[in-house]
């Protein structure tokens, strides 16, 4: 007997026959509802119950045609009402195209596209319209270091490089951003640094190339440049350069400045810096050599010198001479010039731009220093270090006072100190100064941090308004922003000073600072009193401005407007 030969029940085959009339019919009908009865959960199908061979073709097709009934939805038409999760691409693609979804959607990218053509123009009108950004040597005061005074750390008495390295944290209290180093490049000393023997080396006195980049990386670490002070007008007559030009060996011959002379008698009266001939008679070569500092001091050539006519005039110092030949000759501005380019070259990198100072001694000739700063076509130095308001340089030489214990806390040396410690250093001291809000160090820190949080400070335009025997003033104001500053300096005796002349200035200023402590708040502008001594910055707000009507007594180094509705300086 076969193993599946078995005759199949009655319900059975009605159900197979049923399925496949009923199949044929449903091919034609595109059933979608979510109600139709393959989506249908519970729908009992007695045909496919094993166990109920009784039902009939007829019940089940009134089950069938019942559910149908309410399913069968015209040809081609879609009845789903909502979006849902999951959907198929087809069923998307009828939503999207639905102007309800099209038009929002269309309306939304446009804007998308207005707006990012908006900003990028944007940024291109402040990009092209923004004043050039300051340098870094232009975002703070420069501090001068004198290595020699400023810290000892190895109980000579001397200061050193890694003195400097221990008290960084000074330069950061004082917002200080660059360093200026004094020279201490290998030298004999005669003029304390200036008379160089190695630019390539480090004068053991200060420490060594290892202390020197140490140092260096360290300034680095906080944010700190370095400015080193180089001396191009002479070296030491202990120079390898000078030994060779005494020998006349070449290419070196030409390397100082050299002219015939005799033992006893120079080629002419001119008097160096430091009294006494500026010209030194050489044993070696038998010739003079110029130096304008210290005989051990020579100048360099930087151009072939010319025999001058000897001045017949008796002088005792170089002041009473006229230095026509020897001041700012004929060449030096385009050697400037040539130094500016070389150091452009090292000034590409962002952040990396190098500061030229220029050390000129025109004194009363205003007109000669400022040709040192170059032109708007070509460019020199960034600054000339200013010498006017200096009668010596000693005084500040003097060992750094950093508190009130021994040497003032600048050298733990028992045998003293190259210079002797001032007599007030127990109670004049960075220490104490630093607990005192009105004293040099804290007032010296309060307009650091002010100037960089002031645009009319950095930004604005420097103008003069007074001047008398006593006190001099002057203002910074910005286009565009309505607030200025008013200083006043009392360079004499106690006085007042008035300034309603002055129309531009407000009536009433508000004082933001002052040397010496006062109670006082606010002045009349025509009546500002002042001590001895004292300095005053004063705080007005204004939208009239000075500098329109005063363009004499106004300067400022690149003009820039502010623009308070977008917090940003432009071209004006």
């Amino acid at each position: 007997m076969p193993l599946f030969n078995r005759t199949p029940a009655v319900g059975s085959h009605k159900c197979c026959s049923l399925g496949l009339n009923e199949a044929r019919k449903m091919s034609s009908t595109k059933i979608t509802n979510i109600d139709a009865v393959e989506l249908q959960e519970g729908i009992q199908n007695a045909a496919f119950h094993e166990d109920d061979d009784t039902s009939d073709a007829s019940s089940f097709r009134e089950q069938l045609a019942t559910s149908m009934s309410v399913t069968r939805p015209e040809e081609n038409e879609y009845t789903q009402i909502k979006p849902y999760a999951g959907m198929p691409k087809e069923v998307l693609m009828l939503y999207s195209s639905k102007a309800c979804y099209r038009i929002p959607r269309e309306i939304i990218f446009w804007l998308i596209v207005a707006c990012t053509l908006a900003l990028i123009a944007m940024t291109v009108t402040i990009v092209a319209l923004s004043p050039r950004c300051m340098s870094w040597w232009q975002l703070s005061p420069v501090y001068q270091v004198y290595p020699r005074s400023f810290k000892d750390s190895n109980a000579d008495g001397v200061g050193d490089l890694k003195g400097i390295e221990e008290k960084l944290s000074h330069f950061e209290y004082l917002n200080i951003k660059a360093v200026w180093i004094s020279p201490f490049y290998k030298s004999p000393m005669r003029d304390f640094g200036y008379d160089v023997e190695d630019f390539r080396q480090i004068d053991p006195i200060f420490g060594t190339m290892e202390d020197f980049d140490d140092l260096l990386a360290s300034m680095h670490d906080k944010g700190l440049k370095l400015i080193m002070d180089y001396i191009p007008n002479h070296t030491s007559d202990k120079h390898i350069w000078f030994q060779l030009s005494q020998n006349g060996t070449e290419p070196y011959k030409d390397y100082y400045i050299w002219v015939n002379c005799t033992r006893d008698k120079p080629p002419n009266n001119w008097v160096s810096v430091f009294g006494n001939s500026t010209w030194e008679y050489d044993e070696v070569r038998q010739q003079c050599y110029f130096h304008q500092f210290l005989k051990e001091q020579p100048d360099l050539n930087y151009r072939n010198p010319r025999v001058i006519e000897e001045m017949t005039s008796t002088v005792d110092t170089e002041f009473e001479l006229y230095h026509d030949y020897t001041f700012t000759q004929q060449g030096l501005h385009e050697i400037l010039t040539n130094w500016r380019i070389e150091l452009d070259d090292y000034s590409r990198e962002p952040g990396r731009y190098r500061f030229m100072v220029i050390e000129c001694y025109d004194y009363e000739e205003i007109d000669k220093t400022m040709r040192y700063y170059g032109t708007s076509y070509v460019n020199e130095s960034d600054f000339p270090f200013n010498f006017y308001l200096l009668n010596s340089r000693d005084p500040q030489r003097t060992p750094m006072q950093w508190d009130d214990k021994l040497n003032a806390g600048f050298s733990d040396s028992e045998n003293g100190t190259w210079l002797d410690i001032a007599p007030d250093y127990s109670t004049v001291n960075v220490e104490l100064q630093q607990a005192d809000t009105h004293s040099t160090i804290s007032q010296y820190r309060a307009l650091s941090l002010l100037r960089g949080a002031e645009l009319a400070l950095s930004r604005g335009w420097f103008c003069f308004v007074w001047s008398d025997v006593n006190v001099f003033a002057y203002l910074r104001e910005l286009d565009g922003l309505n607030k200025a500053f008013l200083v006043v300096l009392n360079f004499g005796k106690d006085t007042t000073t008035d300034l309603s002349s002055v129309t531009e200035l407000p009536d009433t200023l508000t004082v933001h600072l002052s040397t010496v402590p006062i109670s006082q708040k606010t002045f009349s502008k025509s009546r500002i009193p002042t001590s001895q001594g004292q300095g005053l910055l004063l705080e007005y707000s204004t939208n009239q401005r000075f500098h329109p009507n005063h363009a004499s007594e106004c300067y400022v180094s690149e003009k820039a407007c502010y623009l308070p509705a977008l917090d940003i300086l432009y071209k004006c």
